[in-house]
C-alpha cells in the first residue's frame, strides 16, 4: 500500500504449502488480468508520441478481422468492441490446454461474429487485449515484454516484474492453488503457452505493482492528459460502462478510484488506486478463489475518510464512430439466466457425489472428473441444505450466459457462478468464498 509516501508491505500465509515457505515482500505472484492496465498504458504512451491514435480503426493492423474498419483501439481498451472472449471460463478448457500463438488467437477470435455491434454493450473480453498487445508490437517492432520493460517497468522502478509466459524460474516464486468448491487447495495445470499474452501474462511482487500505480498517479510513465483519458468512464449505447481504458472506474466512499482484478489458474489479484488522494493498494494471492478485490477495497476504506474536494470525471463516448457497422450482427439470443432451483439442484447433486453429465458441455464434463466430483462432495456435504439462494447479476461473456448467486449455509456463505451455453447446457458451476 502507498499512502502519501508511506508504504505498508506485508505477506500472509504460505507461498508454498509443501515446503512451508512463507509469503513475504519479495514473493512473486501472477498478476493475471491486471496486465491489461499495462497494455492500456503502452497504447496511451504510443498515442502521446504520435505513433497511433486511440481512434484508429483496428483495420490499420488487422484489416481481415470482423468489423476491423469500424472498431477502434479505444473500443478494445474500453471493452466495447464486441469481439468474443477466448478465456471466459474459470478453468482451462480443452482448447486452452493446447499451445497457440497470439497471432492465431487474434485471427481465430477476431473472425467470429461479434457478440454485439461495436459500442452498444460492454462485455469483458480477453480478446480485446490480445489484439491491443499485438498492436503495440506491430507499432514498435519490439516484443510486448521488451517494450514494457523499457517504457513501463524501468521508469517505474519495477525490478521484479516480467512476462511469465512461459513461467519463469525464481526462488521467490509462489505456487498457485485452486479450491473450486471449498475443498483443500490443490495445484492445477496452467494455460498452454501464448494464451495469457497481453491479456494476463505479467507476474511480479505487490511492491512492484504499487510502484506502477505511483508512477501512473505521479505522471512518470503517462502524461496527465493521457492518464485523464485512461480514467474517463466510457458509454455504450448511452449507458455508462464502468470502464475507462484498461481499468474499471468508480466512486468508493466518495473517492474516485481506478481498479482492475485478475484471475489466472492458481492466483487472484486486485490493483486499486485513488489518484486524488495519492493512495494505491495492491493485493496479490496464490489462491484463484481468494476475494482479492474485497480485501483491497476494505484496505482502501480504512485509509480514505472524507471525500476529497475534487470533482469526479463523468462519462464520455469511447471510440470515433457513432454508428455500428451494418455487418455486425449480434450472436444468437442466449438462454435465460439460471434460477434458484438450478443452483440448489447443482449443490444437491455434488453433495451426493454425482453430476448429470447430460446437462454439461463437453469441456465441463472433462473438468468434472471423478477426482473433482469427490472433492466437491467432501467439501459441500457437511454444509447441509442451503438456507437461502439469492440470485445476483446476469451477464453475457464469451458466448455464455453468466449468472451469479449468493448461497447461504448454516455456517457460511459462498458466491456461486454458473455459465450456460446457448443450448442451455452448463459450462461451469464453481464456488468462491466471501469475505466475512
Amino acid at each position: 500500500m502507498f499512502c502519501g509516501g508511506m508504504w505498508y508491505v506485508k505477506g500472509y500465509g504460505l507461498r508454498d504449502v509443501a515446503s512451508g515457505a512463507p509469503v513475504d515482500e519479495n514473493t512473486i505472484f501472477r498478476f493475471g488480468s491486471v496486465t491489461k492496465e499495462f497494455v492500456a498504458v503502452a497504447i496511451l504512451q504510443l498515442a502521446s508520441e504520435g505513433k497511433l491514435t486511440i481512434t484508429d480503426p483496428v483495420a490499420r493492423w488487422y484489416p481481415g478481422i470482423t468489423s476491423a474498419g469500424t472498431i477502434t483501439v479505444a473500443d478494445l481498451l474500453g471493452q466495447v468492441s464486441g469481439y468474443r472472449d477466448y478465456y471466459p471460463l474459470d478453468y482451462v478448457d480443452e482448447e486452452m490446454s493446447q499451445p497457440i500463438t497470439v497471432e492465431e488467437i487474434v485471427r481465430r477470435y477476431g473472425s467470429f461474429p461479434l457478440t454485439a455491434p461495436p459500442r452498444t454493450r460492454w462485455e469483458y473480453s480477453n480478446t480485446n487485449f490480445a489484439i491491443a498487445g499485438r498492436i503495440v508490437e506491430r507499432t514498435t517492432g519490439a516484443s510486448l515484454q521488451a517494450y514494457m520493460k523499457r517504457s513501463i517497468f524501468d521508469p517505474s522502478k519495477m525490478m521484479r516484474t516480467a512476462f511469465d509466459e512461459p513461467p519463469r524460474e525464481d526462488p521467490d516464486r509462489s505456487v498457485g492453488y485452486n479450491s473450486f468448491f471449498g475443498e483443500p487447495p490443490h495445484e492445477e495445470p496452467f494455460e498452454a503457452p501464448a494464451w495469457l499474452n497481453g491479456a494476463a501474462a505479467l507476474a511480479g511482487t505487490a511492491s512492484d505493482l504499487v510502484r506502477f500505480d505511483v508512477a501512473l498517479m505521479h505522471h512518470t510513465i503517462l502524461d496527465e492528459p493521457s492518464f485523464g483519458r485512461m480514467m474517463t468512464e466510457g458509454v455504450a449505447a448511452g449507458t455508462p460502462t464502468g470502464d475507462g481504458l484498461g481499468v474499471s472506474v468508480y466512486v468508493l466512499n466518495g473517492h474516485r478510484v481506478a481498479a482492475h482484478g485478475g484471475n489466472v489458474i492458481g492466483f487472484a489479484s486486485y490493483d486499486l488506486l485513488a489518484p486524488d488522494d495519492d493512495v494505491a493498494v495492491a493485493v496479490l494471492t496464490n489462491s484463484y478463489e481468494a476475494p482479492a478485490g474485497a480485501i483491497a477495497r476494505r484496505l482502501l476504506r480504512t485509509v480514505l475518510t472524507a471525500p476529497p474536494a475534487v470533482a469526479t470525471v463523468g462519462p464520455t463516448v469511447v471510440g470515433a464512430f457513432a454508428a455500428p457497422s451494418p455487418t455486425s450482427a449480434p450472436s444468437p439470443a442466449p438462454v435465460p439466466a439460471a434460477g434458484e432451483g438450478a443452483f440448489r439442484g447443482w449443490i444437491a447433486q455434488l453433495q451426493s457425489g454425482r453430476a448429470d453429465f447430460a446437462q454439461m458441455t463437453p469441456d465441463f464434463r472433462r473438468f468434472m472428473d471423478a477426482v473433482m466430483i469427490a472433492r466437491a462432495r467432501d467439501a459441500l456435504e457437511p454444509l447441509g441444505v442451503p438456507r437461502s439462494v439469492a440470485i445476483g447479476g446476469r451477464s453475457e461473456r464469451g458466448g455464455f450466459v453468466v449468472t451469479g448467486a449468493t448461497i447461504s449455509f448454516a455456517t457460511r456463505s459462498v458466491y456461486a457462478v454458473m455459465f450456460q451455453a446457448t443450448d442451455g447446457k452448463v459450462a461451469e458451476f464453481l464456488l468462491f468464498p466471501m469475505l466475512q
